[in-house]
């Protein structure tokens, strides 16, 4: 019998556990930000990548294109619930620019 009610409380903690931690997630959105807008205006000039992913979290897709001066360019994306993308160009580790899009239409664009 204790070893029935001990079976029980272990999976209730688990299931608790378990919708704990997906709604701590998110509805299909990555990093910290609520949305594409917040995200944009939370990244700046002169961020490298571990800036930018202490404050958006980890991306959804991540593509390093080396190039042929030597030189590397990185595209990270993060997805969001309302549809909409935060694009981040990255050159040799350092933020190039920034691009928000709804719809394929750039909603908000920034170069540095």
């Amino acid at each position: 019998m204790n070893k029935l009610i001990t079976t029980r409380r272990f999976f209730s903690a688990l299931v608790v556990g378990l919708a704990v931690t997906l709604a701590a997630c998110g509805s299909g959105s990555s990093g910290t930000s609520q949305d594409s807008g917040t995200a944009f205006s939370e990244v700046g000039a002169g961020m490298n990548r571990s800036q930018i992913e202490a404050v958006l979290g980890a991306p959804v897709s991540s593509r390093d294109d080396p190039q042929p001066d030597g030189s590397t360019y990185t595209v990270l994306k993060w997805s969001y619930a309302d549809g909409s993308t935060l694009q981040i160009i990255l050159i040799n580790g350092i933020i190039k620019s920034k691009v928000v899009s709804k719809n394929d239409k750039t909603v908000s664009s920034q170069v540095y």
